[in-house]
């Protein structure tokens, strides 16, 4: 369990692979008063790659044909949860999520957003790496999925805008508070899901994953540029 003082922050970075279809996190509007005081944000990928939950289970029936159907359903299901999972021990989506980020970014106000080089792979060094970033403030990009059917992968990318400059500070639900769930001065989100058969083979898996990190790394840079406009 994660300490309440960084809930936030690490709620946003461990929703890969969670059981939940959607975040659970609402939407914050950006200040408009903190537009004007929006200088360099440094945008971090933060991917972990755990393994994938079923988003639901099937019910059981209340009778015997809808018994039997559930229970096939589940069986269905937790195979191709296992089969999602082995493919995804063969390839390096923190990896695809930053190529597919700074890709996307480049395409945006490069001399005010600039991409991490590396990808966040744990909370661990996230600190170390608010501390050392120069910029005004650091955006989080983070891809949630979940599979939530027998051919459906759910994605969820997330970005929160985490204030570092006093100018920034301010906007903070509470500009006093230590509690990091005061701390996010902007948080938006976006789903998507794709159908897709084949799981058994690992590269039709990813693919999928590559899709998702593609079209969802599209959709932040178009949020990020919107900030500074």
């Amino acid at each position: 369990m994660y300490l309440r003082m960084i809930a936030t922050v690490l709620t946003v970075l461990s929703l890969s692979g969670c059981q939940q279809p959607s975040t659970g996190l609402s939407n914050i509007p950006l200040p408009p008063d903190a537009r004007a005081s929006l200088g360099s944000i440094e945008v971090i990928v933060s991917q972990f790659q755990l393994p994938i939950f079923a988003s639901s289970m099937p019910a059981q029936g209340t009778n015997l044909a809808s018994g039997i159907a559930s229970g096939l359903n589940t069986g269905l299901l937790k195979e191709r949860v296992e089969l999602v999972n082995k493919a995804l021990a063969t390839f390096d989506y923190a990896d695809d999520s930053l190529k597919a980020t700074q890709q996307a970014f480049a395409r945006v106000d490069t001399a005010r957003l600039r991409v991490s080089p590396t990808a966040l792979r744990s909370n661990k060094p996230m600190f170390e790496i608010l501390k050392a970033s120069s910029a005004d403030a650091v955006l989080l990009f983070n891809v949630h999925y979940t599979l939530s059917s027998d051919r459906a992968l759910q994605f969820v990318g997330i970005l929160a805008l985490i204030p570092k400059s006093e100018a920034l500070r301010k906007f903070r639900p509470d500009p006093t508070a230590r509690i990091e769930d005061d701390y996010v001065i902007f948080r938006t989100q976006k789903s998507l899901t794709l159908y897709f058969s084949g799981a058994d083979v690992p590269e039709r898996v990813r693919s999928e994953f590559d899709k998702a990190a593609s079209e969802l790394a599209a959709w932040a840079a178009t949020e990020a540029n919107a900030l500074l406009k």
